[in-house]
């Protein structure tokens, strides 16, 4: 009996040694197995973990989206109905046509703009200075020493200037979305005839707003009604916004009945001065104007600079083919300030409205008053 027992014991033994044996094998097998595959993966020029890839292998790029394409938004009105510019206006044959509005040429490449011309009232000295001169031996009337005076009540103004990047008509409306006007010297420009940024005097509105209503330096349809004070509604995004604190007053009879031009910043009176004015027959219009532009004179009857008004002549139907604009400018005879000489502008020293020239920016309050 114990002889059975232990032989079954030793059965049992080799059977476990045996299963022992092949687990070993096969675990070596595996081994070899893995070996040989790792030494013929390494052998390979395939793509390991990193970024290298098949020279072979497409390309694929990263996907970018198309530019987006800008598109201007279709004119909200049909063009204005305005008479044709002044006869020696540059023709809309010239205009350079950008999409579905028609801008005016660079002012650099055309010796005309398609803005109406604006000249100031045309002096006759303009042939013959010495024509206004006083005589020989004839001394000059003497008046009272300027003297500083108050700012009259006013408020800032707020204007609006044309964009130097926008170089086209600026559409008017009677109202925010309505109907488009039309002027009596044509379309108003964001540039004035002698390439300056348009300016405009907000009436109503404020930054941010889409639509503003100003006043602009255009003539009414009416002949001799009113010489300023035409308004409308502009779209915003042409133009910049500014704030200007300047005020200039030109009063055509002072206390002691002589026409004067003062100066302010802000409340601060900055410089004054007696003033040539208007002949009787061609007058000095009263207005609430604003300055629109400045510039060199060429011509010493105009002196050494020229500030535009908003306003023009209620007299002269034209200047020299131009707009009739009224001007404040300097002269070639300072000495008979006091008078009335022009053909409705005003003219003072030189040395006075070179000071106004570099202190007062454009759309600086410009009242002629009486």
């Amino acid at each position: 009996m114990k002889l059975k027992e232990q032989s079954e014991f030793v059965a049992i033994r080799h059977a476990r040694g045996a299963r022992v044996s092949r687990m070993v094998l096969c675990g070596l097998v595996m081994l070899v197995v893995a070996a040989l595959f790792a030494a013929g993966c390494s052998s390979e020029s395939g793509p390991s973990l990193t970024s290298d890839r098949p020279s072979d292998a497409p390309v694929v790029e990263p996907t970018t989206p198309p530019p987006t394409e800008s598109v201007s938004p279709p004119p909200t009105a049909a063009a204005s109905q305005a008479p044709a510019p002044q006869p020696d206006a540059a023709s809309q044959d010239d205009a350079v046509a950008v999409g579905d509005v028609e801008l005016p040429p660079p002012i650099e490449e055309a010796p005309d703009t398609v803005p109406p011309t604006v000249h100031t009232p045309t002096p006759a000295e303009f042939d013959d200075p010495s024509i206004s001169e006083l005589p020989e031996g004839v001394e000059p009337e003497r008046l009272p020493p300027i003297q500083a005076l108050p700012a009259p009540t006013w408020q800032p103004s707020r204007i609006l200037v044309a964009k130097p990047t926008v170089r086209e008509i600026v559409p008017v409306y009677d109202s925010p979305n309505g109907n488009r006007l039309s002027f009596k010297d044509g379309d108003l420009w964001s540039y004035t005839y002698r390439g300056g940024s348009q300016v405009l005097r907000v009436i109503q509105g404020n930054p941010g707003d889409e639509w503003i209503q100003a006043e602009l330096p255009m003539r009414p349809w009416e002949n001799n009604v009113r010489p300023n004070g035409v308004s409308g509604w502009v779209r915003a995004e042409s133009f910049d916004w500014h704030t200007v604190n300047h005020q200039i007053q030109i009063d055509l009879s002072d206390a002691n009945g002589n026409p004067r031009v003062d100066f302010w910043n802000g409340d601060t009176w900055v410089a004054g001065t007696y003033a040539i004015i208007g002949k009787d027959s061609t007058h000095t219009p009263l207005m609430d104007s604003f300055l629109v532009e400045k510039y060199p004179s060429d011509n010493e009857v105009l002196g050494t600079y020229v500030l535009m008004l908003s306003g023009f002549s209620t007299v002269h139907e034209t200047f020299s083919g131009g707009l009739p604009r009224i001007a404040l400018h300097g002269t070639h005879i300072p000495e008979r300030v006091g008078e009335k000489l022009s053909n409705g502008c005003i003219r003072i020293p030189n040395n006075i409205i070179e000071l106004i020239n570099s202190q007062a920016p454009l759309g600086t309050r410009v009242n002629i008053v009486a």
